[in-house]
């Protein structure tokens, strides 16, 4: 029986490459030495952050099932915001006007909008996702027009001034980042400081090294791949 008390690592061999395969039984097996035994954990705030990770892990399981099961996921012949062709479609309007499923995607971004003043998402699909994490951080939140307006104050950000705060940009589904970029560059205009972005579905084409050149990186929920597997 091992125990652990100051840090993850395998008794057998030291690696850190240790991991727990089924959530509710405190199994741990190493991936370096294949050493298996039962994790006996007696530090309190190493089995706070253990029990975190398995909830995490849970989470996001019921993530990938729940967009599934709302056919978020369709398979055809689409054109995409970026202007490719693709034989699949993650429409994730299929779940955002589902009160259940957006309860659990603002769950899942909560805890990313720590130490940030605003939030922040280019109109249509991400607004909905972006209110419900607002609701439930407490955080404020600004539009992006895609055009600026041509009438009124002409502003493209709309709500509270951006300037000199740090804002978290949210997205449904990245392709290739220019959504987020040009949401960026809007905010960064406006005296915003950028360096992250969250999406809910990543279809893994290169947004994310396209948004590490404009130093901004990228945090995807899940993958198009991780919902290939379902």
């Amino acid at each position: 029986m091992a125990r652990l008390k100051k840090g993850k690592f395998c008794p057998k061999c030291g690696s850190p490459r240790v991991y727990w395969p089924v959530p509710q039984i405190p199994q741990m097996k190493c991936k370096d030495c294949g050493w298996q035994g039962i994790l006996v954990v007696e530090d309190g705030e190493l089995a706070k952050t253990i029990r975190s990770e398995w909830e995490s892990k849970e989470d996001t399981k019921k993530l990938k099932d729940l967009l599934i099961d709302h056919g978020a996921v369709q398979f055809g012949r689409f054109k995409l915001t970026s202007g490719k062709e693709s034989d699949y479609y993650v429409d994730i309007k299929q779940v955002s006007t589902a009160p259940d499923v957006l309860k659990h995607i603002a769950k899942l971004i909560v805890p990313y909008t720590e130490g940030y003043d605003c939030l922040a998402a280019m109109e249509l699909g991400a607004v909905p996702i972006e209110v419900a994490v607002s609701l439930a951080s407490g955080k404020p939140y600004v539009i992006i027009r895609k055009e600026e307006r041509g009438h009124g104050t002409l502003k493209k950000v709309e709500g509270p001034s951006v300037d000199k705060k740090k804002i978290l940009v949210i997205e449904d589904v990245t392709t290739t980042g220019g959504t987020i970029v040009t949401a960026a560059k809007a905010l960064r205009g406006n005296g915003a400081e950028v360096r992250e972005a969250i999406v809910v579905v990543d279809r893994e084409e290169g947004a994310a090294k396209k948004l590490k050149e404009e130093g901004i990186k990228l945090i995807p929920l899940v993958s198009i791949s991780e919902l290939k597997e379902k």
